[in-house]
């Protein structure tokens, strides 16, 4: 084994990364630190929608779609909505770290 690999006892091991490397992420993890309250603004959006695809403002008593079949729709369209807002707050998370 090569002794660069291997920290001394009770070291950590910490590789040497280039300056440039460094400025770089730095300047990412700004860039995406600005674009949080964005994200913020979609997830709050996603959920007010899901919210909205369940109100029962949204059957049309006079449409020639069974009532049951709207409200499943609204129902799918509510748990698509919330799923997609799960992936961003999880991108959200990842970004924060």
């Amino acid at each position: 084994m090569s002794g660069d690999l291997v920290p001394n006892e009770g070291e950590v091991f910490a590789p040497h990364v280039p300056t440039e490397q460094r400025v770089a992420e730095n300047q990412e993890k700004a860039n995406t630190m600005q674009s949080l309250p964005v994200i913020d603004d979609v997830i709050e959006w996603l959920e007010k929608q899901a919210v909205q695809a369940l109100s029962i403002e949204n059957i049309d008593l006079e449409s020639s779609l069974p009532v049951e079949i709207q409200i499943k729709a609204n129902q799918e369209v509510a748990r698509l909505l919330r799923a997609k807002k799960g992936a961003v707050q999880a991108l959200k998370d990842t970004y924060k770290k």
